[in-house]
């Protein structure tokens, strides 16, 4: 699974950084239809890339106070499973103690990447981390890419019909 074979690109990260390797990633995908928050940190710096077929996600859509980014992460992330797009995520910190993909968006214990990441692997979309020196969590499905990079690949779902 790769980042390119994909036409549609979510992106989700810390607030407090923006990786140098964001800007690679960004070259990557740049003639692609590219989903973003309106935070600072990653999803500002995706933004100031102004790439051409940029989709901004908006708290303010979504209601007010903390709980409108987890609304508004949550449609982004179901606009991506629609699309059949993936997310890419740049999270500032270890994954924290006890969250796991979940359904629930709203229980990120403090950290909107990894809500978002819970998420979108509970539903199944296609997820790029990147954890610079953080441990991988346990029970996830991460496997291992190039340097730093983990990928979770959808569980392909068989029916008896």
């Amino acid at each position: 699974m790769q980042i390119r074979h994909f036409d549609v690109v979510g992106f989700s990260g810390s607030r407090s950084c923006s990786p140098a390797i964001l800007y690679q990633v960004l070259e990557l995908v740049k003639h692609k239809q590219i989903y973003v928050g309106c935070a600072r940190g990653v999803d500002a710096t995706v933004r100031s890339y102004s790439p051409p077929n940029l989709r901004v996600f908006k708290a303010s859509d979504y209601g007010t106070g903390k709980s409108s980014f987890a609304r508004r992460s949550m449609v982004m992330v179901n606009e991506l499973k629609a699309s059949g797009g993936c997310l890419i995520s740049f999270p500032s910190s270890p994954c924290p103690s006890g969250l796991k993909p979940s359904p629930n968006p709203f229980n990120g214990k403090g950290s909107g990447s990894w809500a978002t990441l819970a998420y979108a692997i509970f539903l199944n979309v296609p997820c790029f981390i990147y954890l610079d020196s953080f441990p991988v969590p346990h029970g996830w499905g991460f496997s291992p890419s190039v340097t730093d990079w983990f990928v979770v690949s959808p569980v392909k779902q068989y029916t008896m019909i």
